[in-house]
């Protein structure tokens, strides 16, 4: 029978081959996240989130601009990816991944890539986003939003999509 430690904040370091139970209010450290459930659910360590606009959609600038994700606990981005079908023509075209506070508007947004992906690249190719070199402005709090901000007219721009994973902090 295994010996049971009841000290609180304490440190134990034990290798275990069955399953335990974590009482509330005590932490515990696993060396293979993968096998961590909770609730007899397996406990997720990143998330996606994404952001689509079909067709034409993209060539609408009032499309743009809107949160498409609010987090609900601290989160860090980890990789950033862009895809469209029908490049866009007619300049410089670029859209930004931001994040804003709650009851800030996008236009006081920080933004979270290093330069905006570029709109007018290649169709049909991922593209990915360089993230930040300030990890405060891809570190994300709990009510913290994310936009897809766009820079430029993006004129025959067709089929977007921007997916973004999220690691749980």
């Amino acid at each position: 029978m295994a010996a049971i430690y009841e000290e609180k904040n304490a440190s134990l370091s034990t290798t275990l081959g069955a399953n335990i139970t974590l009482s509330t209010g005590y932490t515990l450290t696993a060396t293979d996240a993968d096998s961590v459930t909770i609730g007899g659910i397996k406990a997720p360590q990143r998330v996606m989130e994404g952001f689509a606009l079909t067709g034409t959609a993209p060539q609408t600038a009032a499309n743009w601009g809107n949160p498409f994700f609010i987090a609900d606990r601290a989160y860090k981005i980890v990789t950033v990816r862009e895809r469209h079908t029908t490049a866009a023509s007619g300049g410089v075209v670029t859209c930004m991944l931001a994040k804003a506070a709650s009851a800030t508007a996008v236009g006081g947004a920080t933004n979270c890539l290093s330069a905006g992906i570029d709109l007018t690249a290649a169709a049909d190719t991922n593209q990915s986003g360089a993230l930040s070199a300030t990890a405060a402005n891809y570190a994300l709090a709990a009510g913290d939003s994310l936009f897809v901000v766009l820079t430029g007219t993006p004129t025959s721009l067709v089929g977007f999509r921007l997916s973004v994973e999220l690691e749980l902090v």
